[in-house]
């Protein structure tokens, strides 16, 4: 069988084998989704290339996670492998304005780098939850400014395990997005270049941003992915807030189950204890549909539905 070929050799080439059935439950911030087939923590770049490597030879479905800040797992769980990527670390070039970092660096961790060298711009990311890896993959951004707005060049994993150096325009950046999102290529790390800025300055800036976003957005025991569907971007570069659409058609009122319209934020959808991944999805439906029934948008989801069974899509 080719499961048991594929463990047998992931034992050989990693002296380790991935858990069984783990509860998705655990890995994201919606707090919801069933057991992983196989589910397995990698912190170093030798073995995530390994793994990469195995499950592309052996063809099982797989999935590189980080904090599961913007996605919702399945209530069936996933048929395949969950890799959760650990690998950490920051570099920092002052005189140069450059940052590199592990793709499972933690956000927040290289906003604090920026900060303490003076190194200025990423202060309008502050706040928001993941990883460096997911932050590049969805070109992650708040307050006029993505990643993509510093983005140098990164270190990228094919399907055979290998590393490749890709510039800025091989990830083909768009508005929540890059072409990691539709490849096999796991993204190991990643450089920035910062402009000089004096600690005040930007700690002013972040403080301001920290505020405003705790008056809109959840405490971090509310399970939630953060904004559920993508702002509107217009032809003249501009955006349709989707919250400002979804207070129109009165959001904040419907539920479905325990699945909830956040009371301060029309566009983020929360989990208020025992919500389905099915509970989630109808009440995205039913938003979507009321905003195409009274302005006539569609609207697209940034949060990442992971389906159970992805060789079924």
């Amino acid at each position: 069988m080719t499961t048991e070929n594929f463990l047998i050799e992931f034992e050989k080439e990693l002296q380790e084998i991935p858990k069984l059935k783990v509860s998705l439950k655990q890995h994201c911030r919606f707090r919801i989704g069933g057991p992983a087939d196989f589910f397995f923590k990698v912190k170093n770049p030798d073995k995530l290339k390994k793994v990469i490597a195995l499950v592309n030879k052996y063809k099982i479905p797989f999935l590189v996670i980080g904090e599961g800040t913007n996605l919702l797992f399945d209530d069936e769980g996933f048929r395949g492998l969950i890799i959760k990527n650990e690998i950490k670390g920051i570099k920092v070039n002052p005189k140069k304005g450059l940052i590199e970092a592990y793709s499972g660096t933690p956000l927040k961790e290289i906003i604090k780098e920026a900060l303490e060298n003076s190194l200025g711009g990423l202060e309008a990311l502050t706040g928001i939850p993941g990883t460096f890896g997911g932050a590049i993959s969805g070109n992650a951004g708040a307050y006029g400014r993505s990643i993509s707005d510093f983005f140098e060049k990164g270190i990228i994993i094919d399907e055979k395990g290998n590393e490749r150096e890709v510039d800025k325009e091989y990830f083909q950046f768009d508005y929540r997005w890059s072409r990691i999102k539709k490849t096999k290529e796991v993204i190991l790390s990643g450089t920035l270049k910062l402009e000089k800025m004096s600690q005040p300055q930007i700690l002013e800036r972040m403080e301001e941003i920290y505020i405003d976003r705790q008056k809109k957005h959840p405490p971090p025991e509310i399970a939630c992915a953060g904004s559920y569907f993508k702002n509107i971007k217009l032809p003249d570069g501009n955006f349709i807030p989707v919250g400002y659409l979804l207070d129109k058609v009165n959001a904040k009122s419907i539920k479905v189950g325990d699945a909830r319209v956040y009371e301060k934020h029309a566009n983020i959808l929360i989990n208020k204890g025992n919500a389905s991944s099915k509970d989630i999805l109808t009440l995205a439906s039913i938003l979507k549909q009321k905003v195409k029934d009274v302005f006539g948008i569609d609207l697209t989801e940034e949060v990442i539905y992971v389906k159970a069974n992805p060789l079924n899509e």
